[in-house]
């Protein structure tokens, strides 16, 4: 019979336990940052665009109704 390994709790950040997610120097969070703000900038250039091709699939569909009645 194998013993059960013993129950370790885990240790604050406070206690000394590092946080893996915390920067570990000035230029690790200022790359952060940046990382941060790209993602943002590519996140509303990706909303434009996705707008932008709902502008163009709305126009294309008018297009095609107005020239099926014989409007346009």
């Amino acid at each position: 019979m194998t013993p059960c390994p013993t129950h370790q709790p885990p240790v604050p950040p406070s206690a000394g336990g590092a946080d893996p997610l915390a920067p570990a120097s000035p230029y690790e969070a200022m790359t952060r940052q940046m990382v941060d703000a790209l993602a943002r900038d590519v996140a509303e250039i990706r909303s434009r665009l996705d707008q932008l091709f709902t502008l163009i699939a709305g126009s294309v569909l008018v297009e095609l109704l107005l020239r099926l009645t014989g409007l346009g």
